[in-house]
């Protein structure tokens, strides 16, 4: 046994992770959630169906082949997950969390022609403050899974924008308008297919839209598909009672 795992497994016997959904005790081999918490996130399983509510989000906004969100925003549960993963200082949450979303999606060929993952950049001030992007682990975790790279410096945030959280549709929409730029040190958006955005949680596509069209700006013809950790839980309900969804909400 090498010397770092040994001093892993004292590490970890001395001070014993914890679930950080339940708090219980996490077994060899279990990575922040245990078994049970992991499977017990409402998946949407929107990889497995096309068209779907994410998908919607997008229609005549971008040039948009597929989305999809490993779970549903709803109850505490999810809430802890998505607060450890931004406010607690814990962003490897969001790279094992990636390669779960990553391995789940795997087999449906949802990655199929995509050539290069964008994560959603913070601005510079921000990213300081907290200390990592957590777009950019999740991004990484779905790298590490694909083996398809990672740009992380491809569009630069200009604008330190207030939090979305508490803005409604319209707010959200005035609150990202034109706040990315594609840096034109990268030339490989210009000639880049198809595009996997990736953020932490997609509750219009706002954000994600006014990302797309900083690199459409470069490169008009790009195709891209979505990935999140999570999604409103209305629109499940929304999709069990079989109502329609707005494209436009």
């Amino acid at each position: 046994m090498k010397l770092s795992s040994l001093c892993t497994d004292i590490l970890h016997f001395l001070l014993p992770y914890r679930c950080i959904v339940c708090g219980q005790r996490l077994s060899a081999g279990e990575r922040h959630l245990c078994v049970n918490c992991l499977a017990n996130l409402p998946r949407t399983r929107f990889h497995l169906s096309s068209p779907n509510a994410m998908e919607q989000l997008f229609w005549g906004r971008i040039n948009i082949d597929r989305a999809t969100a490993l779970f549903y925003y709803q109850g505490e549960e999810t809430h802890k997950v998505l607060h450890n993963l931004k406010y607690y200082d814990n962003p490897d949450v969001g790279r094992h969390l990636g390669m779960v979303l990553a391995e789940e999606a795997l087999s449906s060929g949802f990655f199929s022609g995509i050539e290069a993952i964008v994560p959603v950049p913070l601005h510079s001030r921000k990213e300081r403050k907290r200390g990592y992007n957590q777009c950019m682990y999740l991004a990484e975790g779905i790298s590490h899974v694909t083996g398809i790279k990672v740009m992380g410096r491809a569009v630069e945030r200009k604008v330190n924008t207030k939090t979305q959280t508490h803005l409604n549709k319209d707010e959200r929409w005035e609150n990202v308008q034109n706040i990315f730029a594609a840096n034109p040190s990268d030339t490989f958006l210009s000639t880049c297919h198809h595009i996997l955005l990736i953020d932490d949680v997609v509750t219009t596509g706002s954000t994600l839209i006014s990302l797309a069209h900083a690199i459409e700006a470069v490169n008009p013809d790009i195709q891209f598909s979505v990935m999140s950790l999570a999604f409103p839980s209305e629109y499940r309900f929304a999709m069990e009672n079989n109502e329609p969804q707005d494209s436009t909400s």
